[in-house]
């Protein structure tokens, strides 16, 4: 209980230091809580491997899914709060920050594939119109329609995450089993 709530609350400072540093022009710093957040995670958990690839898969999914957001013109990010890329590097190492929530705090909703569907329908806007209120990303357009496409980002991200996950810890589970077979059949 104790590391999902220090996972929990890690996953806050990471979310509140990209979208603050976001607003306030200084879109660096969640880059940088995110990045330790990461390395902490990585040190501290059994199965690294897996979670670097969730990790890199989730930041490619979100570049992916915002880069499309943007072209659409449904968000737009005020130069204040850009980084680099067209899709801010803060904004996509929210997306590494998720991915960390996954193998821990958000455990119990891997194989509940709908209910992270509703969740990401629901989430994904509130939290998209919480960065909108401080100033480190525009909802453009209709903001009704511009949320709900959002809503339709995130509930199909939820449950390919979740898949992803599941298929990842999957493929290392039969590569230690195999290991494992085959240690045990040594002379």
């Amino acid at each position: 209980m104790l590391n999902k709530l220090a996972n929990f609350a890690a996953f806050q400072l990471g979310w509140f230091a990209c979208i603050v540093g976001a607003g306030t022009g200084h879109p660096w710093i969640g880059v940088v809580v995110v990045l330790i957040s990461v390395a902490i995670h990585s040190t501290l958990l059994p199965r690294r491997n897996e979670l670097v690839a969730l990790v890199i898969f989730t930041m490619l999914l979100g570049l992916l899914s915002d880069g499309i957001l943007l072209i659409l013109g449904v968000v737009q990010f005020p130069d204040r709060a850009r980084l680099i890329t067209p899709v801010p590097l803060w904004m996509i190492f929210m997306w590494a920050n998720f991915a960390l929530t996954i193998p821990i705090s958000l455990q119990w909703m891997t194989k509940r594939y709908s209910l992270a569907a509703l969740l990401g329908f629901v989430g994904g806007p509130v939290a998209y119109y919480t960065g909108m209120k401080l100033d480190a990303v525009l909802i453009s357009g209709t903001t009704q329609v511009s949320l709900f496409l959002i809503g339709l980002e995130w509930g199909i991200a939820m449950p390919v995450l979740m898949y992803v996950h599941n298929q990842i810890s999957f493929n290392a589970d039969q590569e230690r089993a195999a290991q494992t077979a085959t240690e045990g059949m040594a002379p």
